[in-house]
Protein backbone atom coordinates (compact mmCIF):
# COMPACT_ATOMS: atom_id res chain seq x y z
CA UNK A 1 0.00 0.00 0.00
CA UNK A 2 1.38 3.22 -1.07
CA UNK A 3 0.44 6.89 -1.14
CA UNK A 4 -2.24 7.32 -4.44
CA UNK A 5 -0.68 8.84 -7.49
CA UNK A 6 -2.40 11.18 -9.02
CA UNK A 7 -4.47 10.00 -12.04
CA UNK A 8 -4.44 11.79 -15.67
CA UNK A 9 -8.40 11.60 -15.77
CA UNK A 10 -10.10 14.15 -13.58
CA UNK A 11 -13.54 13.41 -12.96
CA UNK A 12 -15.89 16.31 -12.34
CA UNK A 13 -17.23 16.98 -8.76
CA UNK A 14 -20.41 14.87 -8.24
CA UNK A 15 -20.03 13.79 -12.16
CA UNK A 16 -21.52 9.99 -12.29
CA UNK A 17 -24.51 10.60 -9.75
CA UNK A 18 -25.00 14.24 -11.44
CA UNK A 19 -25.01 13.50 -14.96
CA UNK A 20 -27.11 10.34 -14.29
CA UNK A 21 -29.83 11.81 -12.58
CA UNK A 22 -29.95 15.35 -15.33
CA UNK A 23 -29.91 12.97 -18.10
CA UNK A 24 -33.37 11.17 -16.84
CA UNK A 25 -34.94 14.50 -15.85
CA UNK A 26 -33.74 16.38 -19.05
CA UNK A 27 -35.49 13.49 -21.07
CA UNK A 28 -38.64 13.60 -19.24
CA UNK A 29 -38.82 16.97 -19.81
CA UNK A 30 -38.49 17.11 -23.28
CA UNK A 31 -41.13 14.10 -23.32
CA UNK A 32 -38.52 11.57 -25.79
CA UNK A 33 -40.30 8.59 -26.49
CA UNK A 34 -38.50 5.65 -25.22
CA UNK A 35 -37.42 4.45 -28.04
CA UNK A 36 -35.49 7.80 -28.80
CA UNK A 37 -34.18 8.11 -25.54
CA UNK A 38 -32.40 4.29 -25.59
CA UNK A 39 -30.79 5.31 -29.03
CA UNK A 40 -32.45 3.18 -30.95
CA UNK A 41 -32.93 5.01 -34.06
CA UNK A 42 -29.68 4.64 -35.91
CA UNK A 43 -29.26 8.36 -37.11
CA UNK A 44 -29.27 9.18 -33.59
CA UNK A 45 -27.03 7.09 -31.98
CA UNK A 46 -23.59 8.43 -30.81
CA UNK A 47 -22.96 7.49 -26.70
CA UNK A 48 -20.86 4.84 -26.05
CA UNK A 49 -21.63 4.06 -22.37
CA UNK A 50 -18.86 2.01 -20.16
CA UNK A 51 -19.53 -0.85 -17.97
CA UNK A 52 -18.32 0.75 -14.38
CA UNK A 53 -18.69 0.39 -11.00
CA UNK A 54 -19.72 3.51 -8.84
CA UNK A 55 -19.52 3.13 -4.79
CA UNK A 56 -19.80 7.12 -3.08
CA UNK A 57 -19.29 6.88 0.27
CA UNK A 58 -20.47 10.08 1.91
CA UNK A 59 -18.43 11.25 5.32
CA UNK A 60 -19.12 14.14 7.32
CA UNK A 61 -16.45 14.81 7.17
CA UNK A 62 -13.74 17.74 4.99
CA UNK A 63 -11.13 16.30 2.61
CA UNK A 64 -8.76 17.73 4.55
CA UNK A 65 -9.61 15.51 7.72
CA UNK A 66 -8.84 12.57 5.41
CA UNK A 67 -5.90 13.59 3.90
CA UNK A 68 -4.38 10.60 6.18
CA UNK A 69 -6.70 8.03 5.71
CA UNK A 70 -6.92 4.40 4.45
CA UNK A 71 -8.96 3.60 1.75
CA UNK A 72 -9.64 0.34 0.57
CA UNK A 73 -11.78 -1.01 -1.87
CA UNK A 74 -12.44 -4.95 -2.36
CA UNK A 75 -14.71 -6.80 -5.17
CA UNK A 76 -15.04 -10.49 -3.90
CA UNK A 77 -11.29 -11.37 -2.16
CA UNK A 78 -9.50 -8.73 -4.50
CA UNK A 79 -8.58 -5.27 -3.04
CA UNK A 80 -6.86 -1.70 -3.37
CA UNK A 81 -6.00 0.37 -1.22
CA UNK A 82 -3.94 3.64 -0.22
CA UNK A 83 -3.83 6.78 1.06
CA UNK A 84 -3.85 10.45 -0.50
CA UNK A 85 -1.00 11.74 1.81
CA UNK A 86 0.66 14.93 0.34
CA UNK A 87 -0.86 14.56 -2.89
CA UNK A 88 -4.20 16.06 -1.15
CA UNK A 89 -3.54 19.57 -0.19
CA UNK A 90 -5.86 20.54 2.80
CA UNK A 91 -8.44 22.85 1.30
CA UNK A 92 -11.54 23.26 3.40
CA UNK A 93 -12.79 26.00 1.28
CA UNK A 94 -13.45 24.53 -1.86
CA UNK A 95 -13.30 21.46 -4.01
CA UNK A 96 -10.86 19.74 -4.18
CA UNK A 97 -10.28 18.47 -7.90
CA UNK A 98 -8.42 15.22 -8.86
CA UNK A 99 -8.84 11.43 -9.34
CA UNK A 100 -6.10 9.26 -7.27
CA UNK A 101 -5.62 5.66 -7.80
CA UNK A 102 -5.49 2.66 -5.50
CA UNK A 103 -2.83 0.05 -5.40
CA UNK A 104 -3.10 -4.21 -5.05
CA UNK A 105 -4.50 -7.01 -6.28
CA UNK A 106 -7.42 -5.21 -7.36
CA UNK A 107 -6.31 -3.60 -10.72
CA UNK A 108 -7.52 0.60 -12.20
CA UNK A 109 -9.43 1.09 -9.07
CA UNK A 110 -9.40 5.14 -8.36
CA UNK A 111 -11.03 7.09 -5.91
CA UNK A 112 -12.17 10.85 -6.37
CA UNK A 113 -12.35 13.28 -3.35
CA UNK A 114 -15.44 15.67 -3.56
CA UNK A 115 -15.97 18.59 -0.71
CA UNK A 116 -19.71 19.19 -1.11
CA UNK A 117 -18.30 22.70 1.28
CA UNK A 118 -21.88 21.72 3.50
CA UNK A 119 -19.47 19.57 5.94
CA UNK A 120 -19.63 16.25 3.51
CA UNK A 121 -16.82 14.49 1.67
CA UNK A 122 -18.45 12.32 -1.23
CA UNK A 123 -15.39 10.17 -1.30
CA UNK A 124 -16.41 8.67 -4.78
CA UNK A 125 -14.57 4.70 -5.72
CA UNK A 126 -14.86 4.51 -9.49
CA UNK A 127 -13.72 0.77 -11.33
CA UNK A 128 -14.17 0.07 -14.80
CA UNK A 129 -15.31 -3.76 -15.60
CA UNK A 130 -15.25 -3.33 -19.46
CA UNK A 131 -13.28 -6.55 -19.67
CA UNK A 132 -14.37 -8.17 -16.05
CA UNK A 133 -16.27 -11.17 -15.90
CA UNK A 134 -18.88 -9.48 -13.40
CA UNK A 135 -21.95 -11.16 -11.82
CA UNK A 136 -24.87 -10.80 -9.71
CA UNK A 137 -24.18 -11.64 -6.11
CA UNK A 138 -20.07 -10.18 -6.57
CA UNK A 139 -19.50 -8.57 -3.28
CA UNK A 140 -17.97 -5.21 -2.97
CA UNK A 141 -16.29 -4.00 0.33
CA UNK A 142 -15.90 0.11 0.90
CA UNK A 143 -12.98 0.78 4.19
CA UNK A 144 -11.88 3.84 4.74
CA UNK A 145 -10.19 4.93 8.42
CA UNK A 146 -8.52 7.59 9.67
CA UNK A 147 -4.54 8.24 10.38
CA UNK A 148 -5.45 6.33 13.83
CA UNK A 149 -6.82 3.42 12.85
CA UNK A 150 -10.80 4.48 13.81
CA UNK A 151 -13.37 2.91 11.46
CA UNK A 152 -14.75 5.96 8.98
CA UNK A 153 -16.73 4.02 7.22
CA UNK A 154 -16.91 -0.47 6.40
CA UNK A 155 -19.64 -1.40 4.33
CA UNK A 156 -19.89 -4.70 2.09
CA UNK A 157 -23.03 -5.75 -0.17
CA UNK A 158 -23.63 -8.10 -2.84
CA UNK A 159 -24.07 -6.23 -5.87
CA UNK A 160 -27.11 -6.44 -8.17
CA UNK A 161 -25.69 -4.78 -11.94
CA UNK A 162 -27.68 -3.05 -14.21
CA UNK A 163 -27.72 -3.92 -17.80
CA UNK A 164 -28.40 -1.03 -19.81
CA UNK A 165 -29.24 -0.67 -23.77
CA UNK A 166 -27.50 2.76 -25.27
CA UNK A 167 -27.43 2.82 -29.29
CA UNK A 168 -27.69 -0.71 -29.83
CA UNK A 169 -24.97 -1.92 -27.23
CA UNK A 170 -24.91 -2.97 -23.49
CA UNK A 171 -23.21 -2.26 -20.68
CA UNK A 172 -23.53 -3.33 -16.80
CA UNK A 173 -23.45 -0.31 -14.20
CA UNK A 174 -23.66 -0.74 -10.03
CA UNK A 175 -24.18 2.49 -7.88
CA UNK A 176 -24.13 2.51 -4.50
CA UNK A 177 -24.58 5.47 -2.27
CA UNK A 178 -23.13 4.40 1.47
CA UNK A 179 -23.08 6.54 4.61
CA UNK A 180 -21.12 5.07 7.87
CA UNK A 181 -24.98 3.63 8.99
CA UNK A 182 -25.60 1.51 6.41
CA UNK A 183 -26.23 -1.83 6.53
CA UNK A 184 -23.99 -4.62 5.69
CA UNK A 185 -24.76 -7.83 3.93
CA UNK A 186 -28.12 -6.67 2.41
CA UNK A 187 -28.44 -7.07 -1.96
CA UNK A 188 -30.10 -3.26 -2.71
CA UNK A 189 -31.23 -1.48 -6.39
CA UNK A 190 -29.37 0.89 -8.18
CA UNK A 191 -32.19 3.88 -8.16
CA UNK A 192 -30.55 6.86 -7.92
CA UNK A 193 -31.57 9.65 -4.62
CA UNK A 194 -32.21 12.87 -6.63
CA UNK A 195 -32.54 15.05 -3.48
CA UNK A 196 -32.63 18.62 -3.63
CA UNK A 197 -35.00 20.95 -4.25
CA UNK A 198 -37.17 22.45 -7.72
CA UNK A 199 -37.56 26.23 -7.29
CA UNK A 200 -40.22 27.07 -9.68
CA UNK A 201 -42.43 30.30 -10.55
CA UNK A 202 -42.51 32.59 -13.93
CA UNK A 203 -40.99 36.19 -14.91
CA UNK A 204 -41.94 38.15 -17.86
CA UNK A 205 -39.25 39.67 -20.00
CA UNK A 206 -39.32 41.06 -24.13
CA UNK A 207 -35.28 40.87 -24.60
CA UNK A 208 -34.63 37.64 -26.16
CA UNK A 209 -30.76 37.76 -27.14
CA UNK A 210 -29.56 39.19 -23.24
CA UNK A 211 -28.17 35.99 -21.47
CA UNK A 212 -30.02 35.45 -18.40
CA UNK A 213 -27.66 34.49 -15.39
CA UNK A 214 -29.12 32.41 -12.26
CA UNK A 215 -28.16 32.05 -8.84
CA UNK A 216 -29.51 29.60 -6.34
CA UNK A 217 -28.57 29.96 -2.08
CA UNK A 218 -29.28 27.46 0.16
CA UNK A 219 -28.46 28.88 3.84
CA UNK A 220 -26.96 32.46 2.22
CA UNK A 221 -23.49 30.64 2.18
CA UNK A 222 -23.93 27.69 -0.49
CA UNK A 223 -24.78 28.86 -4.36
CA UNK A 224 -24.97 27.60 -7.75
CA UNK A 225 -24.94 29.60 -10.73
CA UNK A 226 -25.59 29.43 -14.61
CA UNK A 227 -26.06 31.04 -17.45
CA UNK A 228 -28.11 30.72 -20.42
CA UNK A 229 -30.13 32.45 -23.68
CA UNK A 230 -33.44 32.57 -24.28
CA UNK A 231 -33.41 32.61 -28.10
CA UNK A 232 -35.68 30.21 -29.86
CA UNK A 233 -37.77 29.67 -26.67
CA UNK A 234 -41.53 28.35 -27.64
CA UNK A 235 -44.47 27.30 -26.11
CA UNK A 236 -43.79 24.53 -27.63
CA UNK A 237 -40.59 23.01 -26.58
CA UNK A 238 -38.70 23.27 -23.34
CA UNK A 239 -35.50 25.10 -23.07
CA UNK A 240 -32.28 23.91 -20.88
CA UNK A 241 -29.38 25.34 -19.59
CA UNK A 242 -25.92 23.81 -19.56
CA UNK A 243 -26.67 23.56 -15.53
CA UNK A 244 -25.81 25.25 -12.54
CA UNK A 245 -22.68 24.72 -11.30
CA UNK A 246 -20.75 25.57 -7.69
CA UNK A 247 -21.33 24.52 -3.98
CA UNK A 248 -23.50 22.51 -5.67
CA UNK A 249 -24.95 21.41 -9.11
CA UNK A 250 -28.06 21.63 -10.75
CA UNK A 251 -30.24 22.04 -13.61
CA UNK A 252 -32.42 25.09 -15.00
CA UNK A 253 -35.45 24.41 -17.60
CA UNK A 254 -37.47 26.88 -18.89
CA UNK A 255 -40.91 27.62 -20.88
CA UNK A 256 -43.11 29.46 -22.35
CA UNK A 257 -46.18 30.29 -20.17
CA UNK A 258 -48.43 32.43 -22.40
CA UNK A 259 -46.79 36.13 -21.78
CA UNK A 260 -44.48 34.83 -19.60
CA UNK A 261 -41.63 32.19 -18.73
CA UNK A 262 -42.05 29.64 -16.80
CA UNK A 263 -39.12 28.20 -14.65
CA UNK A 264 -37.93 25.27 -12.90
CA UNK A 265 -34.25 25.68 -11.14
CA UNK A 266 -33.50 22.06 -9.80
CA UNK A 267 -30.43 21.38 -7.29
CA UNK A 268 -28.49 18.39 -6.82
CA UNK A 269 -27.14 18.04 -3.56
CA UNK A 270 -26.41 15.17 -0.77
CA UNK A 271 -29.51 14.49 0.67
CA UNK A 272 -27.85 14.14 4.43
CA UNK A 273 -27.08 18.19 4.57
CA UNK A 274 -30.61 18.87 3.68
CA UNK A 275 -32.90 19.30 6.74
CA UNK A 276 -36.42 20.90 7.19
CA UNK A 277 -36.16 24.71 7.74
CA UNK A 278 -33.52 25.22 4.56
CA UNK A 279 -33.91 28.83 3.42
CA UNK A 280 -33.32 28.86 -0.58
CA UNK A 281 -32.93 32.25 -2.21
CA UNK A 282 -33.34 32.52 -6.12
CA UNK A 283 -32.14 35.54 -8.08
CA UNK A 284 -32.29 35.55 -11.55
CA UNK A 285 -31.02 38.55 -13.80
CA UNK A 286 -30.74 39.71 -17.83
CA UNK A 287 -28.28 42.34 -18.19
CA UNK A 288 -29.16 45.33 -15.87
CA UNK A 289 -32.54 44.12 -14.94
CA UNK A 290 -33.88 41.77 -11.88
CA UNK A 291 -36.48 39.55 -12.89
CA UNK A 292 -36.74 37.21 -9.83
CA UNK A 293 -35.55 37.64 -6.58
CA UNK A 294 -36.92 35.83 -3.68
CA UNK A 295 -36.40 32.97 -1.30
CA UNK A 296 -38.62 30.14 0.13
CA UNK A 297 -37.76 27.45 3.18
CA UNK A 298 -37.95 23.78 2.32
CA UNK A 299 -40.08 20.75 4.06
CA UNK A 300 -38.34 18.09 2.53
CA UNK A 301 -40.61 14.79 1.33
CA UNK A 302 -38.69 11.59 2.15
CA UNK A 303 -38.33 8.77 -0.04
CA UNK A 304 -36.19 5.85 0.03
CA UNK A 305 -35.69 4.90 -3.57
CA UNK A 306 -34.08 1.50 -2.87
CA UNK A 307 -36.06 0.51 0.89
CA UNK A 308 -35.31 1.62 3.94
CA UNK A 309 -32.56 -1.36 4.53
CA UNK A 310 -30.49 0.27 1.86
CA UNK A 311 -30.65 3.51 2.53
CA UNK A 312 -30.33 4.87 5.88
CA UNK A 313 -30.72 8.11 5.23
CA UNK A 314 -33.83 8.97 3.14
CA UNK A 315 -33.52 11.12 -0.19
CA UNK A 316 -35.37 14.86 0.60
CA UNK A 317 -36.34 16.97 -1.91
CA UNK A 318 -38.75 19.94 -2.05
CA UNK A 319 -40.78 21.75 -4.37
CA UNK A 320 -40.97 25.22 -3.48
CA UNK A 321 -43.10 28.46 -5.26
CA UNK A 322 -40.73 31.55 -5.76
CA UNK A 323 -41.28 34.78 -8.09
Amino acid sequence: MGVLGAHPRVRRRGATRALYAVVRRFLALLLIPPSLANCRVPVQCSLVVASEVDINAHLALTPDALSEATFTFCRNAACASGTVGSVLVPDSGTANDGTFDLDGSLPDVSIFLDNELDGYTEVQFYLPIDNVAVANGDTYRVTITDAAGATLIDVSRPAIYDNMETCGTFSKQLRMDLYPTSASGVACSNAVCNAGVDVTGTFDTSDFTTPVHVVLCRDETLCATGSGYLSGLTTSNVQSFSGLDGDFLGSVTLQKSGSAIAYDVHSIEDTAALHDGDVYALTITQGTSTLVSGQATATYTTTFPNGPPCDPVGCHDATLSVH
